[in-house]
């Protein structure tokens, strides 16, 4: 949740809180609030952003049935339990290969370490990518 510093253009009234909070101060609704910020009558500038406090998170759980080996997990997990890459696996589910039930919803404490985002890793790709031509031309 971040914290904004809102101004209003015209007045110059300031106000800095949560984006519910501005709703309730200026007395409009979250689309009025950013129609304001569209026709440039309202400033936002970020003051502080608090991190994800959310320490479980919320996950469907199913029983897989793959060449005879049950499985209870996440999607996630059965695929690594089968050891399929995720487009076989999603492959397998729609043409009933493997088999869903559906079990329960339950909760999982959030990782710490988080995966890179795919825009992440295409840059990571590029920069190993150019560093090894310099090496190929002897260049580094």
């Amino acid at each position: 949740m971040n914290i904004y510093r809102y101004t209003i253009v015209e007045t110059g009234e300031v106000f800095e809180g949560t984006r519910r909070q501005a709703c309730e101060h200026f007395k409009c609704g979250l689309g009025k609030l950013d129609k304001m910020r569209n026709d440039k009558r309202l400033l936002r500038e970020v003051v502080d952003k608090t991190p994800n406090t959310h320490e479980k998170r919320q996950v469907n759980v199913y029983r897989f049935e793959y060449q005879d080996d049950v499985f209870e997990g996440t999607n996630n997990e059965a695929q690594a339990h089968y050891n399929l890459q995720e487009h076989s696996f999603n492959k397998g589910l729609r043409d009933g290969k493997i088999k869903r039930e559906f079990l329960k919803k339950g909760y999982r404490k959030v990782e710490s370490d988080r995966q890179s985002s795919p825009k992440e890793k295409e840059y990571i790709r590029a920069t190993y990518l150019e560093r090894a031509q310099l090496v190929d031309m002897g260049l580094l």
